[in-house]
């Protein structure tokens, strides 16, 4: 028969209040455990034992959730009086009765959020549980639990402790045993709490810190303070199969990127070349180099390059192997005017050199390069260095290019290089980055070209995007290009003069010399043109070129 009980009087009226911490916990600093234990009643159904489980598998939904408490539980013993019946030949008279305890019944657990003790067995979400089972032996009863500091969740902790209306701490990244947090202001008297029911609510925490600064030095490194457990923040993670190690008080490492590495590097093939500028610790190099991709791998940050190399050996790369690994440590602007443009320039070369070779019937294929450039703060500051970066200023002393290089510019078109360049936009449609990017590549303002993707919400009103975007081959064949004007500062070429002996000072001066009175000529030829454009004479030859050309004929001028 189904039958329902009453709930006790010192049970909580509203069931959201009792199943938290205990009011007194409220203001805490210094964690005290004993005080989150306290009693509460909730509503328990008793059923048979033999249909505990399938009722307990039906009931999931309503039954009672809290950490490290079983909600099926077994029920208080009752009392039940059986009668003996005594026969003749036994040494008593009559019939006894004999008391015996049995226990033949089990209690599900409720959440009194959505059950009270005194509702019917028949309404509601319970009813149609009920209604599919044949079992009558069922009644609601009222059941006190114990409840401890390991009953209860982060949330409810934290939520607890905190001044009333105050928002607590929304998560933290996880890197291997170590917590990291970003506190808010009124959150910092309340810190070592928090990161010790961090380390307490999380199996494998061992360190728990907070950030104090934002990141703003070249290193791209914060500054951090230790809250709770082992002062030790040297960590070992796994990301798309790779075990990367680090000391993350001395580098840079965001555990929510892995999605977006992930989606970047499945668009490497094997045999591509990724030229990655901001490498940091090798989550973006190290596992396209596993998948078969020639790579060069950069960082200014010389705790970075030490990890980096050591990563690399972790995962068994070298530079000898078929998955060619180089690093280095270098600024990204000399970096992508050494040892990128020349690997570039020494790829050209070999492919043709290869097809020079008579056996050599293989059709042309492109080859397919990826710069990463993750510095969303300023990697869009770098774009301006692949301006003419293949441009190979071989000029002659009449100012014609040099043969070498026509033939490079034209290797140059089977050269596919796609950029990769992270940045933050304060835009709803981005358009601010692309034209930050258009800009920076000398495309005008109003370029709209590349592919951009959100990455993910970093602030109010700021996302961090990826635009990706083919680098046109006139720009890296440019002849005024940025990279070849700011190769040589007036401040080098005048410490290079300085250091130099007496007859290869007068040399080098009059070297420049003839290199300033070249870049007259060609600035006075690019003037008639405009002339000839406007409808003036074309066929005036530029006096200053004429003129350089007779003293270069005569073995005058230059030659002396």
């Amino acid at each position: 028969m189904i039958m329902a009980g009453s709930l006790q009087e010192d049970s909580s009226k509203d069931p959201k209040d009792n199943l938290g911490p205990s009011s007194v916990v409220r203001g805490m600093t210094q964690l005290n455990r004993a005080l989150f234990a306290r009693s509460v009643c909730v509503p328990a159904l008793r059923v048979p034992t033999k249909c505990a489980y399938e009722l307990g598998r039906r009931l999931r939904k309503l039954r009672l959730s809290k950490r490290e408490l079983n909600c099926v539980m077994e029920a208080p013993r009752e009392e039940k009086r059986e009668e003996v019946k005594v026969t003749p030949d036994s040494d008593t008279d009559g019939s006894r009765s004999e008391s015996s305890s049995i226990n033949e019944h089990k209690l599900i657990l409720l959440d009194p959020k959505q059950v009270t003790v005194t509702d019917r067995l028949e309404a509601g979400m319970l009813g149609q549980v009920l209604a599919q089972t044949r079992e009558t032996d069922l009644r609601l009863v009222p059941h006190w639990v114990h409840l401890d500091y390991v009953n209860f969740h982060v949330d409810e902790v934290l939520r607890a402790v905190l001044p009333e209306g105050q928002d607590v701490p929304s998560g933290f990244s996880r890197m291997g045993h170590i917590a990291h947090m970003n506190l808010r202001e009124h959150q910092l008297e309340y810190k070592y709490l928090i990161g010790q029911v961090i380390m307490d609510k999380n199996h494998g925490i061992r360190t728990v810190v907070n950030k104090t600064h934002t990141i703003n030095n070249t290193f791209r490194n914060f500054s951090m303070e230790l809250i709770a457990g082992e002062n030790d923040t040297v960590t070992t993670v796994k990301e798309n199969g790779i075990s990367f190690e680090f000391d993350f008080a001395t580098v840079y490492w965001n555990t929510r990127l892995c999605t977006e590495r992930e989606r970047l590097l499945s668009r490497f093939c094997f045999g591509d070349t990724i030229y990655d500028i901001f490498a940091g610790i090798g989550p973006f190099s190290i596992p396209a180099a596993r998948a078969g991709c020639r790579v060069l791998a950069n960082d200014l940050n010389p705790e970075a390059y030490r990890w980096l190399q050591n990563n690399a050996c972790r995962n068994h790369l070298r530079a000898d192997s078929p998955r060619t690994f180089k690093s280095f440590n270098m600024d990204a602007a000399e970096f992508i005017r050494g040892p990128l443009r020349q690997d570039l320039i020494d790829m050209i070369t070999a492919r043709k050199e290869k097809e020079k070779l008579e056996d050599f019937v293989e059709e042309k294929r492109c080859v397919t390069c990826h710069v990463i450039m993750n510095l969303p703060g300023s990697a869009i500051d770098y774009l301006p260095c692949f301006r003419g970066l293949l441009y190979r200023p071989g000029l002659s002393k009449l100012g014609e290019e040099d043969s070498r290089g026509v033939e490079e510019c034209e290797e140059a078109e089977n050269v596919i290089i796609t950029v990769h360049c992270y940045a933050f936009s304060k835009a709803d449609d981005v358009v601010d980055v692309r034209m930050q990017v258009g800009q920076a590549l000398g495309l005008g303002e109003t370029w709209c070209g590349g592919e951009v993707r959100i990455v993910r919400n970093v602030a109010p009103a700021k996302e961090m995007v990826c635009i990706s975007l083919l680098l046109p081959r006139e720009l890296l064949m440019e002849h005024k290009s940025w990279a070849v004007q700011n190769m040589e500062t007036p401040e080098k070429e005048r410490t290079k003069i300085e250091g130099l002996g007496e007859a290869e000072k007068r040399e080098a001066v009059v070297e420049k010399e003839e290199n300033d009175e070249l870049k007259l000529a060609k600035e006075e030829e690019v003037k008639r043109e405009q002339m000839e454009s406007e409808g003036r004479s074309a066929n005036e030859p530029c006096p200053k070129r004429a003129r350089l050309e007779c003293e270069s004929a005569e073995g005058n001028g230059f030659d002396k």
